[in-house]
């Protein structure tokens, strides 16, 4: 079932890549009627009808019936073929110079050098620094190669060098800006992922162990009711409780409490509250929620994940008072409630950290409100002195 469930970088690039491929076909279209409108005007004497029903026939209609094509192929069922999607960026950075060459010569203008930046745009959505190198580098060559083929797009004789430097400037500087938005942005989402993945790890590594826990005390204890009972049955009560108060101990050793029957919320709840016991921090919970939720257990796990840690470091920073962490978590009718509060230092503040990465410190709380945010939920953080609160409902879970 987990398999199934879309990953932050795919979701984007499942909308990305839509948005770009509709962008480019109506783009295409307007081009291929408003040339023709031009011709009919009276505007651009020097554009032939032959030129626009060439352009239309044999680039603007063979263009809009691939990406027709791509846009169909390239999700199926929500999620993203990554052969077609190589296929799209493929695809798109042939038609940028082929759509920038017909539509330079079409138009003969010296300012047609813009268009430039509109398909850098186009390119930089893919958030591949690579591939917007590319394109802007073979748009500056293109723009030199459009001057020589048709001298209409040649600058002023008198002023072509400083044009020259000037449209290479322009355009290098702002390739500069868009690649850093595109190394910026694709480092958020990465980033993102990477928290997903590891609160799903330590899920499972938990899971696991609990498991092969499950296995031994399962593998002893046939063995130990065996001697249980010869020693009830011999009248050995003493022993039978030492026996007895071992198996106890035993299965306590794991550290794994049952606090609900949901498997990912358990272990969420598990691995921090193991988590807290090295600070002496205590905890009071009370979780109602059921076996089977709609909701990704990466999405659950970022938020109670990183909840929780902020609880945790807020009072662990506590030298004296009561270190206690209240945790409710309730769901009815698909709908789920969750309530934690934490004490914390009179004098701290939600910006406080301990944490070696402090620039990264408060990018777990973004997280967090934008997964509430996917599930049109609500989140509140008040901050009440000695104790700090976050309530969160997040609907149709």
């Amino acid at each position: 079932m987990e398999s199934t469930k879309i990953g932050i970088l795919e979701e984007y690039y499942v909308k990305v890549t839509r948005l770009v491929v509709n962008i480019i076909i109506i783009s295409i279209c307007i081009g291929s009627i408003l040339f023709p409108s031009f011709k009919v005007l009276g505007c651009f004497n020097t554009m032939k009808w032959s030129q626009v029903i060439i352009f239309n026939l044999v680039i603007a209609f063979p263009e809009i019936v691939i990406f027709r094509w791509l846009y169909k192929n390239v999700v199926v069922d929500g999620r993203l073929v990554s052969k077609i999607f190589i296929r799209v960026k493929q695809v798109l950075s042939v038609v940028i110079f082929i759509n920038y060459y017909g539509f330079s010569l079409l138009i003969p203008t010296g300012e047609f050098w813009y268009v430039a930046f509109y398909f850098i745009i186009l390119a930089a959505f893919f958030l591949d620094i690579k591939m917007v190198v590319r394109i802007t580098v073979g748009l500056i060559i293109s723009m030199f190669l459009v001057c020589i083929i048709n001298p209409l797009n040649v600058p002023s004789q008198v002023i072509l060098l400083q044009e020259i430097l000037m449209r290479i400037s322009i355009i290098g500087l702002t390739t500069v800006g868009i690649m850093y938005l595109v190394h910026f942005a694709g480092n958020i989402l990465l980033n993102v992922k990477m928290e997903e993945a590891k609160y799903k790890e330590d899920y499972y590594n938990k899971v696991e162990e609990n498991q092969k826990n499950i296995r031994e005390i399962r593998h002893n204890l046939i063995n130990q009711i065996i001697v249980l009972k010869s020693q009830v049955n011999g009248g050995k009560v003493s022993e039978a409780n030492k026996i007895m108060d071992d198996i106890i101990l035993e299965t306590q050793k794991n550290g794994w409490g049952i606090y609900t029957d949901n498997i990912p919320i358990n272990a969420i709840l598990n691995a921090k509250i193991n988590q807290g016991e090295l600070y002496g921090i205590q905890w009071e919970l009370d979780v109602k929620v059921p076996k089977d939720l709609n909701i990704d257990i990466r999405d659950i796990g970022t938020v109670l994940g990183n909840i929780l840690d902020n609880a945790i470091e807020a009072s662990s920073m506590l030298e004296k008072g009561d270190k206690l962490i209240n945790v409710i978590i309730h769901c009815k009718n698909n709908n789920m409630s969750i309530y934690i509060k934490n004490p914390k230092n009179i004098s701290g503040t939600a910006i406080n950290t301990w944490k070696k990465d402090k620039e990264n410190h408060g990018i777990g709380l973004k997280s967090v409100k934008k997964i509430v945010n996917k599930y049109n939920g609500i989140i509140t953080c008040e901050d009440k002195n000695t104790d700090y609160e976050v309530n969160i409902m997040m609907w149709n879970v």
